[in-house]
């Protein structure tokens, strides 16, 4: 019996790693840059009505355009229990009364990254359909999301200090970087401190009727009590823009049933209780806002001591790196004398999401709450709570920091007599993948202090609560969009190998085709197709039962499942499903494998299949 010498014409071989812009935008669309300022290409839309598929109503598109990133986040969307009692905010019984509901419509911290395929002038329509659904709904207890333009870079320098836009109660409050290349910090910051959200506004208010020091929400036109805080749930009528160091006036009242009074909404702090509402004079601090960790409470009330500071707004437990928030703003405390917007409550921290190939030279990046404001003679504000990190990188060449840090209450001691100082804020949440190294700080603001008693005067001791970090995020759990880095061109190589050189007619031969994706790039719609050689046929059902075996590499998984098979008679020019008619395995000229799934980057897997030598 003759030996056949037998040869792989990997020739024959070819992998197609199809069409990406359903999950990719433009890697470097937005060049290689050096910015020491807030960037113009990050673009802030404000929605005009719901999403849930491909289309998402806008105010204007002016500045977007096809092949765009943009990043759609739920900025608010809890329901609260309203009652004054101490069921206030999550409905539980006790103190501390705050929190919120988790009802099938709550959607705070949803977000995902979409790439745009056209834009007229009030819709974008995106190349692929949204997994969650966003929401907007007028106050009371609004519902806001927005849409952003990701700025996608491929190499970015930092020669300056960087931040963005401050939440406005509509659009802001988030910064988003995509960079196909490297992130070099040289030594600054990228910061959302304080650009969350805001604080409830501090009042000198004269005092009114029909109050309770034991109030849990009352309405802004009541002239007693201190403001509720911004958060997840929604926009107190009045609010602190701390930056600015402005009042803002909503013109409408911003939770249901009343946006002052102790009771925290969500991650907000709630406001300061006077001791005396019929005068307004016996002064307490407002909660501090929460995210990763609660807010403290605020201290007590001047000269009747009694302990109806605000609460601090609870942790937003439900926090993944699918899901963040920005840190609830600190509750005023209430107030009679004083200037200006003395006793407002901090803001909380923002949102920082970066997706970035490589980190490189030493710097930080933080999301921290600010501080409460110290007035003159009357309460302290509560402090705003941390922020949200993202940081998820490829690879990393340097030293950096990540901090979400709560902003501490403000103190309260004029005149040598203690009022109620302001809680401080709950610490945030840091997420960072396996590949990022980083100095993580997320410890929570401390309770403002009064010199006079020697203590926090009834304010919670220890602070807010201490937020938390996850340093091994998995990224492929984001929703959307690929990032840049992952976008590039995959690079596929193949090697074919058989079992033996050489074998007599009747012998089976195992072939074993390996694929390995060498780039940091997932590669999408992966088809593998093969020629028979011209001495073996194929054997059917040899692999178990089956045509063809996956055999996927452990150490780098392909994240791919055996796909369709289909089956050539002309050399290639035809496919089809497999013959119904007997000898079909000796006519086969080719066979094509359509993979099923998206193949990982560094991902490898083989397929083994058997043919006979003729």
């Amino acid at each position: 019996m003759r030996l056949r010498q037998l040869s792989v014409p990997a020739l024959m071989l070819a992998v197609l790693p199809g069409m990406v812009m359903a999950a990719c935008g433009t890697p470097g669309k937005d060049g290689s840059v050096t910015i020491s300022a807030a960037p113009s290409a990050l673009v802030y839309f404000k929605p005009s009505g719901n999403s849930s598929g491909s289309t998402i109503p806008v105010a204007s598109t002016t500045g977007l355009a096809a092949g765009d990133q943009v990043l759609i986040i739920q900025m608010q969307g809890a329901n609260l229990s309203t009652g004054s009692s101490d069921t206030y905010g999550d409905g539980v019984a006790g103190a501390p009364a705050s929190g919120y509901l988790t009802t099938a419509t709550f959607n705070a911290g949803f977000y995902e990254y979409g790439v745009v395929q056209s834009v007229t002038g009030t819709q974008i329509t995106l190349a692929a359909a949204l997994t969650n659904a966003y929401t907007i709904v007028a106050a009371p207890q609004q519902r806001t999301y927005q849409v952003i333009r990701v700025p996608q870079y491929g190499n970015l320098s930092l020669a300056g200090n960087i931040n963005a836009t401050a939440w406005n109660g509509s659009t802001g409050g988030v910064l988003a970087f995509d960079v196909a290349g490297d992130l070099n910090f040289n030594g600054y910051t990228i910061e959302m401190n304080g650009r969350g959200f805001r604080g409830g506004l501090g009042r000198a208010l004269a005092g009114d009727t029909g109050g309770n020091s034991t109030d849990y929400r009352t309405v802004a036109t009541k002239n007693y009590h201190g403001s509720k805080g911004e958060g997840l749930a929604g926009t107190p009528r009045y609010v602190w823009n701390q930056l600015a160091d402005a009042a803002v006036d909503a013109g409408v009242e911003g939770y249901t049933n009343g946006s002052y009074a102790r009771g925290a909404p969500a991650n907000a702090g709630g406001g300061g209780n006077d001791g005396n509402p019929g005068t307004n004079d016996q002064n307490s601090g407002g909660g501090g806002g929460g995210n990763g960790g609660a807010g403290a409470q605020g201290g007590n009330s001047w000269s009747s001591n009694l302990a109806v500071g605000g609460y601090g707004g609870t942790a937003f437990t439900q926090a993944s790196v699918a899901r963040v928030v920005m840190g609830g703003g600190g509750g005023a405390g209430t107030r009679n004398n004083s200037s200006g917007n003395m006793s407002s409550g901090g803001t909380g921290g923002g949102i920082v999401l970066l997706r970035v190939n490589r980190l490189v030279g030493s710097g930080t990046v933080s999301a921290n709450g600010a501080d409460g404001s110290t007035p003159v003679n009357d309460g302290g504000g509560g402090g705003g709570g941390g922020g949200s990190v993202i940081v998820l990188a490829d690879g990393q060449s340097g030293a950096i920091a990540l901090n979400a840090v709560g902003g501490n209450g403000g103190n309260a001691d004029p005149g040598g007599q203690a009022h109620g100082p302001g809680g401080g804020g709950g610490g945030g949440r840091v997420f960072s993948n396996a590949a990022v190294t980083a100095t993580v700080n997320t410890v929570q603001g401390t309770s403002g202090y009064t010199v006079s008693a020697g203590n926090y005067y009834g304010a919670t001791a220890t602070g807010g609560v201490v937020g938390s970090a996850v340093p091994n995020s998995d990224p492929t759990l984001v929703v959307g969009a690929d990032s840049g880095y992952e976008c590039v061109p995959p690079l596929l190589t193949i090697a074919k190998t058989a079992d033996v050189s050489g074998a007599a007619p009747g012998s089976q031969i195992t072939y074993t085709v390996t694929v390995t994706n060498s780039s940091a790039s997932k590669a999408y719609n992966v088809v593998l197709s093969d020629a028979m050689s011209v001495f073996t046929n194929f054997v059917p059902n040899a692999m178990a039962g089956a045509n063809f075996q996956l055999v996927d590499s452990v150490s780098n998984p392909s994240g791919l499942t055996l796909g369709t098979a289909t089956y050539s008679e002309n050399n290639g020019s035809t496919y089809s499903a497999m013959p119904g008619t007997s000898g079909w395995e000796t006519r086969l000229t080719n066979w094509r494998l359509t993979m099923t799934g998206n193949m990982n980057k560094s991902g490898q897997f083989s397929i083994v299949y058997k043919g006979v030598v003729q």
